[in-house]
């Protein structure tokens, strides 16, 4: 998302970099330390083979984007946000911290977010601005002598290696929801994850269902979805 006022030229050449990597390769990834093999809910899952691949979806259009149907279809689910500012615009970094959580927030199921500033200095006055951020760790800066397009070998670098970070959270992510799918297919989950709660624009029609006929509805529901999930 442009955020900050970064104008539309600036964005776009930024974004089409980080379309250009978008498909990245599991071996590249830093294995976390919290991983646990014997706890993976996938026997054959591997960091050394597979790719992982991001789908940019257009802000300009809600085709795979935002829906009332954003919970319930997985193709739908938008599990990331990225702001791109540019510090010559001028713009505070927190004002465009909060845009990119004001636009972003109708996304539930968003996981991770950042910030990308370009054209930081690296001086005490962005360590000012970080330091007014709500989340600090959440913001990554660009050097002010990096090149934004598709020519630059530096900004492809730095496309790169944030995805990867990204990648590696969303993976262990998946992996956690895995292993709270088992109980529920088993029939032994006493409740359901808050993200398999799903509910549908159906569900605001009509007279409100009776609490016991909505829970059953909702756990038959997050049971089917599980497999999909998986």
């Amino acid at each position: 998302l442009p955020v900050g006022g970064i104008s539309p030229k600036d964005f776009r050449r930024f974004a089409r970099t980080y379309e250009s990597v978008a498909n990245l390769e599991k071996s590249g990834l830093l294995r976390p330390a919290e991983f646990s093999a014997q706890d993976c809910p996938l026997e054959t899952f591997s960091w050394r083979s597979g790719n992982v691949r991001f789908h940019f979806v257009d802000v300009n259009n809600n085709a795979g984007g935002l829906s009332g149907w954003g919970d319930f279809q997985a193709h739908r689910q938008v599990h990331g946000a990225i702001g791109v500012l540019h510090a010559k615009a001028g713009t505070a970094w927190e004002e465009a911290e909060q845009e990119l959580r004001r636009r972003t927030e109708a996304y539930p199921n968003i996981a991770v977010r950042r910030l990308f500033v370009i054209g930081s200095s690296f001086d005490d006055k962005a360590a000012a601005e970080r330091q007014q951020l709500t989340c600090p760790d959440e913001c990554v800066e660009f050097p002010p002598d990096m090149a934004i397009g598709d020519d630059s070998s530096t900004l492809r670098t730095h496309a790169e290696v944030t995805l990867a970070d990204m990648a590696t959270k969303f993976i262990m992510l998946f992996l956690t929801r895995l292993k709270e799918c088992t109980p529920v297919l088993e029939g032994s989950a006493k409740d359901l994850p808050a993200w398999l709660r799903l509910e549908t624009p159906l569900d605001m029609d009509g007279e409100p269902l009776e609490k016991a006929k909505r829970k059953k509805r909702l756990v038959a529901r997050g049971r089917k979805y599980s497999p999909d999930v998986e």
